[in-house]
């Protein structure tokens, strides 16, 4: 019987070995057995071993030991695949630096007549805030000559756009489960629709509390790149840039953050400090609630280049230090589509995860993000976050959901200051962030 345990027992630490070093390869779109025209939107992410990275992909069609399309060094592959009319399958294959891979075979229906529609975000089933901010992509063989978006079976429609193969755009429409029909046309009159049941949440309720408000409005803000203990990094800084704009804009004035450089994984931190010889109406102890607000808009030309969007408020009080920070984590190697939100634990400058994973941000509007967060004692909660009017919450028990303030010792300058952070991707490709709306609600 002891000989037999210790079989059942080596086996299991096999399985759980193999396990961990295992590649998973999810297609997203399009669905297996789906009726498509040519060329084809192909979307895919995957998810490496432990401990291992992403190396390379290939894509087959009907077996053909030719690949139809490579990518390498990525997460997660959105390309057009031009297949000829008929039933093909298509194999999505990738590797990771082990040399282990996985393989996921679909099989599909073109025909080169009609149109698809690919809306892209808002996801089907999804909660949202209005207005809804619809993504979406037609493919025909012919010019896509218009769109119109219905709700709920009404025959006029909430949105339209000539012209153009895709749309960024807003509905307003009432709180409750809306049942939206997307469709496109091409030159021909041929149509296609996609269909999204939706339900649409009241936005967050509004903070009570004394408030820094129009904080975007204030310029310049202090910069000073990868020379910040806040941004975890050290050494070669990246090109940065500011400036208030007044298009795009909500309330007529927007601030514009821009990075750049040569050197992947550099960051630009901003930040407004307050101290006792600027600022009279300073907290008067402890924050022990706040509120961190602003609207956030990516342009559509750089929609995909950010490492990471991070956002932070910092106290230091009674010589101990309550910092804030949250990060979207864009390049989390795992979905294409996704960001992790982690947040910031400052004495070992490191992030850790919620275990919240939020669509990445549909380009060209603004979308509105709240953070709140309450301190007891010398613990740092990081209660939840709000994006476009829906509620996350850190998965309790997460190692992001909680930290510990820090005393470094010694004597600490009274300060409140509120911050935006940049960080590039690996192949340094530059973006910028345009900010509108910027509050700061604490008490006391």
């Amino acid at each position: 019987m002891r000989s037999c345990m210790s079989r059942l027992c080596l086996t299991v630490a096999i399985l759980s070995s193999v396990s961990a070093l295992a590649v998973s390869v999810n297609i997203s779109s399009p669905t297996d057995n789906a009726s498509v025209t040519s060329p084809l939107t192909l979307r895919a992410s995957a998810v490496p071993g432990s401990g291992h990275q992403l190396t390379g992909w290939q894509v087959y069609i009907d077996g053909n030991s030719t690949s139809a399309y490579s990518a390498y060094g990525v997460s997660g592959i959105d390309t057009a695949l031009n297949v000829p009319d008929g039933t093909h399958t298509i194999q999505v294959k990738v590797w990771d630096g082990s040399g282990n891979d996985a393989d996921q075979t679909i099989t599909v229906n073109v025909v080169n007549h009609g149109v698809t529609v690919d809306v892209r975000s808002p996801g089907n089933g999804a909660t949202v805030f209005s207005p809804v901010d619809f993504e979406a992509r037609a493919v025909s063989a012919h010019p896509i000559t218009g769109w119109h978006i219905y709700v709920d079976g009404g025959t006029d429609p909430v949105f339209s756009k000539d012209n153009a193969s895709s749309i960024f755009g807003s509905v307003p429409v009432s709180p409750g489960t809306h049942k939206f029909v997307v469709r496109a046309w091409d030159a021909t009159g041929a149509f296609g629709d996609q269909t999204l049941t939706l339900t649409v949440s009241n936005p967050p309720p509004p903070p009570t509390g004394n408030a820094y408000t129009n904080i975007d409005d204030i310029n310049p803000w202090i910069n000073c790149g990868n020379g910040c203990a806040n941004t975890g990094g050290g050494g070669a800084q990246a090109t940065t840039g500011q400036a208030l704009v007044s298009s795009p804009s909500e309330d007529g004035t927007a601030h514009q953050f821009t990075i750049s450089g040569t050197v992947p994984f550099t960051n630009g931190y901003w930040y407004i400090e307050r101290n006792p010889s600027n600022t009279t109406d300073l907290p008067s102890g402890v924050v022990t609630s706040q509120t961190y607000s602003f609207d956030l808009l990516i342009p559509s030309a750089v929609r995909n280049a950010p490492q990471a969007i991070e956002w932070e408020t910092q106290q230091q009080f009674n010589n101990v230090i309550y910092n804030t920070g949250w990060q979207a984590l864009y390049a989390n190697g795992a979905d294409p589509t996704k960001m992790l939100m982690r947040t910031f634990l400052y004495h070992g400058a490191h992030w850790y995860p919620t275990g919240i994973w939020l669509p990445r941000f549909t380009p060209d509007s603004f979308h509105h993000i709240q953070v709140d967060e309450t301190v007891s004692g010398s613990t740092i909660f990081f209660d939840d976050i709000w994006v476009d009017g829906i509620k996350y919450i850190p998965i309790p028990g997460s190692s992001g959901e909680q930290h510990p303030a820090f005393s470094p010792g010694g004597a600490l300058t009274t300060k409140f200051n509120n911050a935006v952070q940049l960080d590039l991707n690996g192949s340094d490709t530059p973006y910028d962030i345009f900010i509108d709306n910027m509050t700061l609600v604490h008490n006391p």
